[in-house]
């Protein structure tokens, strides 16, 4: 692909060979595909990402798309925002599932963490429960288009790559900043009192077991420097750090 001027910015345009881009946030058996290849196509003046088997992710300048619902097994016309990048996917039987991104200007891509409008309810589907199970469906996902690894590399909003160490270090490595969000070191729930003492383990559980009724705390010393010792007075001054931990099952 061919990155003129003013196109640092554009992730996919800076690469040694031909990318694979994984699309996270989507159901584990979704009709949309989770890995793609950047590839060119001269007839367009913005690339192509083409999944492994039945997805592509193009530019359409088109205002109106329309697409076959197999439940109403009718033709729909489903309205596509002029200018937006498009989520395409067809199967086997010739049913298409169409999504398109969110506005974000004429000069992004997809890739980074974007939101995704389905154009039909049997276009999207929403992970939820056990086994596999399907919870309410929503009209917009947050979905992730990124080269970055999946072990040791984080994707800031943008679609950067940065070392997962980097991420809430205090320090914003990501040019979006986006490495330095949501990073609370603990979630209270709702009705959490830090001015009371967490149960212990086993308490109401029963078992007439007394040690159940008592909170293990974990005694941590380490010791920095001996600061003086005097031997006439038999004194020690030490300098050390104490730390206690327990566990508090009301924010597990």
């Amino acid at each position: 692909m061919t990155c003129g001027p003013g196109t640092k910015s554009c992730v996919a345009c800076h690469f040694d060979s031909i990318p694979i881009l994984t699309l996270r946030g989507l159901c584990k058996d979704s009709a949309f595909d989770n890995r793609y290849i950047l590839t060119e196509d001269e007839s367009r003046a913005r690339p192509v990402f083409k999944g492994y088997f039945r997805t592509v992710i193009e530019w359409r300048d088109n205002h109106h798309q329309q697409q076959q619902q197999q439940q109403q097994q009718q033709q729909q016309q489903q309205q596509v925002s002029t200018g937006s990048w498009v989520l395409n996917s067809t199967d086997g039987s010739g049913l298409t599932r169409l999504a398109w991104l969110v506005s974000t200007g004429d000069t992004s891509y997809p890739v980074g963490r974007r939101e995704w409008k389905r154009a039909a309810a049997e276009d999207w589907e929403t992970c939820g429960g056990g086994g596999g199970g399907r919870t309410q469906q929503s009209s917009t996902a947050n979905l992730t288009l990124t080269t970055c690894r999946g072990e040791g590399e984080f994707t800031c909003d943008d679609g950067q790559c940065v070392s997962i160490w980097k991420r809430c270090d205090s320090s914003a490595d990501c040019a979006d900043n986006s490495d330095e969000v949501s990073c609370d070191l603990l979630r209270l729930p709702d009705g959490y009192r830090s001015s009371s003492a967490p149960n212990p383990k086993g308490v109401g559980v029963g078992g007439g077991d007394e040690r159940a009724t008592l909170l293990e705390i974990f005694l941590d010393v380490v010791v920095i420097s001996y600061s003086s010792i005097d031997v006439m007075d038999a004194t020690i001054t030490v300098d050390f750090v104490l730390e206690l931990m327990w566990f508090d099952p009301r924010c597990a």
